[in-house]
């Protein structure tokens, strides 16, 4: 996908995230998922993190922005452009397919954002198989047909950072 021009974004998962008591242990997995991503090839997504969790705390969000240009978590809203604050953008998630497309043609209504997020995407006969995975590749060619078909600007998190002010 990163060969494709997809950035592939960081979204740390661990249990200090569920739990919100060890700072500590919630900026080690931060860290570890950026340089993860940086040390295989991903850099320009390491710029980018998805919450996990949706708990965007005071302390999460300064420990972000040491390591992250752009973040967001669950919303269900589109996100005005040019950005006011690109650590705090709205998400859904792309597996619910009804949900996303309406935030496109809201964002393309009134020339917003919408961002969507895919854990993991796999066929539909290994979705059951793939603890991470919530989106199948059907679910994912429906919605890139969706966007083809309509009148909207698709952006990567990078595309958005570098050139939101000619968006």
């Amino acid at each position: 996908m990163r060969d494709a021009g997809w950035d592939i974004s960081s979204h740390p998962q661990g249990t200090a995230f569920r739990e919100l008591e060890d700072t500590e242990a919630i900026q080690q997995d931060i860290e570890s998922a950026y340089e993860y991503l940086n040390n295989r090839g991903f850099s320009d997504g390491a710029r980018h993190m998805f919450v996990p969790y949706h708990h965007a705390t005071e302390e999460i969000m300064e420990i972000t922005r040491e390591y992250h240009e752009l973040s967001s978590y669950f919303g269900g809203t589109p996100n005005a452009v040019p950005l006011t604050d690109p650590l705090h953008l709205s998400r859904v998630n792309m597996f619910d397919i009804e949900g996303f497309t309406s935030q496109i043609d809201m964002a393309a209504e009134h020339n917003q954002l919408a961002i969507g997020l895919a854990h993991g995407v796999v066929p539909e006969s290994e979705i059951q198989n793939d603890p991470l995975a919530d989106t199948t590749t059907q679910q994912l060619e429906t919605l890139l047909d969706y966007i083809e078909e309509s009148d909207v600007q698709l952006v990567t998190a990078s595309e958005l950072l570098d050139n939101q002010d000619s968006l």
